[in-house]
């Protein structure tokens, strides 16, 4: 599988499938609670044990979810941490949670960075 699938399956019983890579579908009207992820910072760390494949490079990843309350969001925010952790390669929160409001749209958002160590795939 690839990290994509493997995030999709991880945290889709969350939000009721609405777990999409790099936006949110139609924010304007975004049902919620949902979850966007996406590859942050371009840097990837490549393997240190040297064989150049793809799949076991270290990839930085920005986790967004938006809800229509504070404590719905703050609800999320250990089942994504949970979820997360349940990935094989390991993927670790990478700094504190971000919790802002969003005026435009109404809704509470958090987000926080994650790093997937393919490196360390068992």
């Amino acid at each position: 599988m690839s990290l994509k699938t493997d995030i999709f399956d991880a945290l889709r019983t969350l939000v009721a499938d609405r777990v999409t890579p790099d936006k949110f579908e139609q924010e304007a009207s975004l049902t919620v609670p949902a979850i966007r992820y996406t590859r942050a910072g371009g840097a990837t760390w490549a393997d240190l044990e040297g064989d150049g494949d793809e799949s076991t490079d270290d990839i930085r990843l920005q986790i967004d979810w938006v809800a229509r309350t504070a404590d719905e969001r703050d609800a999320l925010t250990p089942l994504i941490r949970a979820a997360m952790k349940t990935l094989d390669p390991p993927c670790l929160m990478d700094g504190p949670v971000i919790t802002t409001f969003d005026a435009e749209t109404k809704l509470y958002r958090a987000f926080a960075f994650w790093v997937s160590y393919g490196s360390s795939t068992t």
